[in-house]
């Protein structure tokens, strides 16, 4: 069975010049914008920003590429 790691942010969907991402919202507070690097939102990204969120900031998190809540798979 998979758990949806990112299940508590909000997912908000956008679709630009025939092109969808996925964005992760949470907080309330100043914004702060997390990039994600290759391989893009892993567990650890996540737990990053929730930190962000603990201590009073809202956290946007686009979702570039990889598989959102996925751990890295370096091979």
């Amino acid at each position: 069975m998979s758990r949806d790691l990112l299940a508590d942010f909000d997912r908000i969907v956008h679709t630009h010049d025939g092109n969808t991402k996925s964005v992760y919202r949470q907080g309330a507070g100043p914004a702060v914008i997390v990039i994600a690097e290759i391989p893009g939102i892993t567990p650890k990204v996540a737990d990053f920003s929730r930190i962000l969120v603990e201590a009073g900031y809202s956290v946007w998190m686009p979702s570039l590429f990889g598989t959102d809540g996925a751990a890295p798979n370096f091979k």
